[in-house]
C-alpha cells in the first residue's frame, strides 16, 4: 500500500481532518486516506508499517480545552539536530517540543514518536493560544510578546515547516520509495496603500493645517515650502514632487528583480482609515497602471472591518466598482487588514464570506517572524464552525516598520536590521515557503529605504 492511511481518534476528527489535509495535500502533496478510530494516538500507515504519535494536546471534549493549562509550558524541551534524531538538512537549529518528549522508538512494525505533531500543527495553524489568551494591545491586537513563540524563542523559526520536514523523514523510514511534491519558495512583495500621496494636496484647508504643523514641529521653512511646491504641482497633474508617490520606482524595482507585487487599497474613506477615495481619478489611474504592468490589486480591510462581515463585503464591492471604472479586470483575490488587526475567532469567517481567496495579515506588528509557524500558504480554520474554510492564509513574514520603527524593534537602518530581514527571508524560502514582505510605498522616501528594499526583493 503506497497511499498513506491517516487514522485519528474520533473525538479529534474535525480539527485533525483539517490538519491532515494541510500537511499531506497542501504541504507535502502526498495521497492519503483519512479515517477515525477509538485508539489513543495518531497513526500513519503505509507499506505494512506505521508511524505512531501520542495525544497530548487536548480535544474539545477535554476539561483543559481552551484553558491556560493546555498551553505549552516554558522552558520547552528540544530535539538537538546534532543528535541525529533530526537530519541536519531539516534545520540548522534545535526544534522546540511544544507537546511531548524528544524520544523515538523503533520497532519491527513501525516507529513510535513521543512528540504530538498533530497537536503542535493545530496549536500553531489555528492560533489556538489567541483564543485562550485575551490580552491585547491598544489596537486590539494579540502581540508577539504574548505568544509562546516569542517567549520560548522560536518566533523567527518556521517550526511547522521544520516539523513537516521532520515528519517526512520519519515517513520515508517506513516507506523509502514514497515521493512528495517539490516546491521552490518565492519572494512575494506586498504594499499596503495607506498613504498614496501627501494628504495635504486634497484641499487648501488641509494644506494650511499641515504647513502650520510643520512650522511648529521643525521651526524651519524647508518642509513647508516642499509641501507647498508639491501642492501646486499636484494641482497641475504633476505628481513628481510628492514624497509618497513612489509607485513607478516601486514597480520598476520589482520588475528588475523579476517580482510581481500586490497592492492593497483601503475602500473606506473615514477617520482612521483612508483619506483618499478609491474612486478618485488619481487612484483609478494608479490601479490601471499597476494592473497594466502585470501586478496585483487587493483590498486593505478598514480599521474596524476585522469584526464585520458586512463591512468587508461592502468595501470589496466599492473596490470592485473602482476597478471597473478604471477599466481593470481583477478578481480582488487578496486582503490584508489595516494595522494588522485580527480576531482569530471571527475574522477568517468574515473574509471567507466576503469572497476572498486569501488573506495575508498573518504577522505580528511588534516583531516580525512566523506567527503561524509556517511560510507556506494553507487553508484556514474556523473557530466558529469547528471546520476548515475555503479561504487560505498567506502568512506575512516581515513588515518593514516592525524592524525599523522606534515603536517596535527600533533597529533603524543598521546592518543588524538588514541581517534580521535577510535571515527571515532565508528561513522562509528554506522549505519551499514564501517570503511575504510588506513594504509601504510611503516608506521609500530615503536612500536607506530603497537600498533595504532592493536588497530584500533581489535573489
Amino acid at each position: 500500500m503506497k497511499t498513506l492511511r491517516v487514522t485519528v481518534p474520533t473525538h479529534y476528527e474535525s480539527q485533525y481532518r483539517w490538519i491532515s489535509k494541510v500537511v499531506f495535500e497542501e504541504f507535502l502533496g502526498v495521497d492519503y486516506v483519512f479515517s477515525t478510530g477509538e485508539q489513543d494516538w495518531v497513526q500513519i500507515e503505509t507499506c505494512g508499517r506505521y508511524l505512531r504519535m501520542p495525544l497530548i494536546f487536548p480535544s474539545p471534549d477535554d476539561v483543559d480545552w481552551l484553558t491556560y493549562e493546555s498551553l505549552p509550558k516554558c522552558p520547552l524541551k528540544y530535539i538537538d539536530v546534532e543528535s541525529g534524531v533530526v537530519p541536519n538538512e531539516t534545520s540548522q537549529e534545535a526544534l522546540p517540543i511544544l507537546f511531548g518528549e524528544p524520544k523515538i522508538a523503533d520497532f519491527a512494525e513501525g516507529i513510535h514518536l513521543s512528540i504530538d505533531l498533530w497537536g503542535t500543527f493545530f496549536f500553531m495553524l489555528s492560533r489556538y493560544e489567541e483564543v485562550v489568551n485575551r490580552r491585547r494591545d491598544v489596537h486590539d491586537r494579540f502581540a508577539a510578546v504574548d505568544s509562546v513563540a516569542f517567549q520560548a524563542g522560536f518566533l523567527e523559526s518556521p517550526i511547522v515547516d521544520e516539523y513537516v520536514e521532520f515528519l517526512w523523514c520519519q515517513i520515508r523510514r517506513i516507506s523509502p520509495n514514497l515521493q512528495r511534491k517539490q516546491r521552490v519558495g518565492r519572494v512575494f512583495v506586498t504594499c499596503d496603500v495607506d498613504l498614496p500621496y501627501d494628504s495635504a494636496v486634497r484641499s487648501t484647508a488641509t494644506l494650511a493645517r499641515r504647513i502650520s504643523g510643520d512650522l511648529i514641529r521643525t521651526r524651519s521653512v524647508r518642509q513647508p515650502l516642499a509641501r507647498l511646491r508639491n501642492w501646486l504641482a499636484s494641482r497641475r497633474g504633476d505628481y513628481s514632487l510628492d514624497p509618497y508617490d513612489t509607485f513607478d520606482w516601486y514597480l520598476d524595482a520589482c520588475e528588475r528583480a523579476g517580482r510581481q507585487a500586490a497592492f492593497y487599497f483601503i475602500a473606506e474613506m473615514s477617520l482612521g482609515n483612508a483619506f483618499y477615495d478609491v474612486g478618485e481619478p488619481r487612484m483609478l489611474e494608479l490601479m490601471k497602471s499597476i494592473t497594466q504592468r502585470g501586478h496585483e490589486i487587493g483590498m486593505h480591510g478598514s480599521y474596524d472591518s476585522y469584526r464585520s462581515e458586512d463591512a468587508l463585503i461592502l468595501e470589496r464591492q466599492r473596490l470592485h466598482v473602482a476597478c471597473v471604472n478604471a477599466g481593470v479586470e481583477t478578481p480582488l483575490a487578496g486582503n490584508r487588514q489595516h494595522y494588522l488587526r485580527w480576531a482569530v475567532e471571527e475574522t477568517p469567517d468574515h473574509l471567507d464570506a466576503a469572497g476572498f481567496e486569501y488573506d495575508t495579515t498573518g504577522s505580528f506588528a511588534d516583531f516580525p517572524g512566523f506567527r503561524y509557524g509556517t511560510a507556506r500558504t494553507f487553508t484556514m480554520w474556523s473557530w466558529r464552525q469547528g471546520a476548515s474554510l475555503a479561504i487560505k492564509q498567506r502568512p506575512l513574514i516581515l513588515m518593514e516598520s516592525s524592524v525599523i520603527a522606534d515603536r517596535y524593534m527600533g533597529l533603524g537602518y543598521s546592518p543588524a536590521a538588514l541581517d534580521k530581514m535577510q535571515l527571515l527571508k532565508k528561513k522562509s524560502l528554506a522549505h519551499g515557503g514564501d517570503f511575504v514582505l510588506l513594504w509601504h510605498n510611503s516608506h521609500l522616501t530615503t536612500p536607506e529605504d530603497r537600498e533595504f528594499f532592493s536588497e530584500l526583493i533581489g535573489t
